[in-house]
């Protein structure tokens, strides 16, 4: 029964989706805030709003584990969907189909997340204000920093004059305030069913008998970028590429901000002193994905061998590699 509840929550999402991703590229057009902005931050936003929900209510049931894991798990695991899309898109590496304009928000991603892994790696040497640890704070407060980063460089982009990408096929006649009603009621039906699957994520994952560390940075962090999954993929068909990339690093930001937001919920202090050090694995290998990104966006070679490109065999590796390092140190887990 519980299988069915799942496959049916993720179908709800897969539907609704898709359409999410359609009305986001709308808007990205007709306001003219373009896809990387819009993917950044009004998608990434609205698909990472189950990390939210999760992080608060594990807070509240003392699961401070379940709740970093499935931060940092997300980051790692959103990251390895870019490989995903890079085998949807034929033989260009999709890192020669989207624009350089994402290498910013993947080196401020990277820049955020390694402040997170000092900060586990420290433990209870890092400092705290309050019951707020220093770490998070810092990178709570650096997410504005680096949307406004994003958001001058999308402006100066447009300034100088740089041709806006070319639209979705079929949506030239949907109108701003029709595709922002829209947008609106796929993202609450998007909400509303991926609300539900951490709770079956957490119930299929007691018959496993692994670790709250392995648990929160795997099966619910899988679970709750579920919505990513869709949206990217979605994406990838409607050939808005760049909308796909920049909700995949938006969601790496946005992933910090709620973790900073899970610690001021967690009043019995830091919450990254209060974890394994387990954790670190995951964050470490999210930030080598983001360095991968890097190169492979300044390299932009255009064609690949295989179903792969380099960065994206890189990334699965990557994360496979942490996987297994996860898997091994679950003893010494919590």
């Amino acid at each position: 029964m519980i299988w069915l509840e799942f496959l049916a929550a993720s179908m709800v999402i897969l539907v609704a989706g898709t359409f999410l991703t359609r009305y986001g590229d709308v808007i990205a057009d007709k306001s003219g805030l373009g896809r990387t902005w819009t993917g950044l931050i009004l998608v990434a936003g609205v698909t990472s709003l189950p990390e939210l929900v999760t992080g608060i209510s594990s807070v509240a049931h003392d699961l401070p584990e379940i709740a970093v894991g499935d931060i940092v798990g997300s980051c790692a695991f959103n990251l390895l969907i870019i490989a995903l899309m890079d085998a949807l898109g034929g033989r260009t590496p999709l890192s020669a189909r989207v624009r350089a304009d994402h290498i910013l928000p993947l080196a401020l991603g990277a820049a955020l997340l390694s402040i997170l892994g000092m900060s586990v790696v420290a433990g209870p040497r890092m400092p705290a204000v309050g019951w707020v640890g220093a770490g998070t704070l810092v990178a709570g407060l650096c997410y504005v920093v680096a949307v406004r980063a994003v958001y001058i460089q999308q402006s100066a982009r447009r300034d100088v004059g740089i041709a806006a990408e070319e639209p979705a096929p079929g949506t030239k006649r949907i109108g701003l305030r029709q595709a922002v009603l829209l947008y609106a009621l796929n993202a609450a039906i998007v909400v509303a069913a991926a609300s539900s699957l951490p709770t079956l994520a957490s119930r299929i994952a007691a018959t496993t008998g692994l670790g709250q560390t392995l648990t929160g940075n795997l099966i619910v962090a899988a679970t709750t970028s579920l919505p990513e999954v869709v949206v990217s993929i979605a994406a990838v068909r409607l050939r808005a590429d760049d909308l796909a990339f920049s909700n995949i690093t938006g969601s790496t930001l946005f992933n910090v901000l709620i973790l900073f937001i899970d610690d001021l919920a967690w009043t019995r202090g830091a919450i990254l002193q209060s974890v394994s050090p387990g954790h670190a694995i995951t964050v470490f290998a999210a930030i080598l994905m983001n360095l991968v990104l890097i190169a492979a966006l300044s390299l932009r070679i255009a064609r690949k061998r295989g179903p792969l490109a380099w960065d994206s065999a890189a990334i699965v590796a990557i994360w496979a590699a942490a996987t297994a390092l996860l898997y091994s140190s679950r003893g010494l887990s919590r």
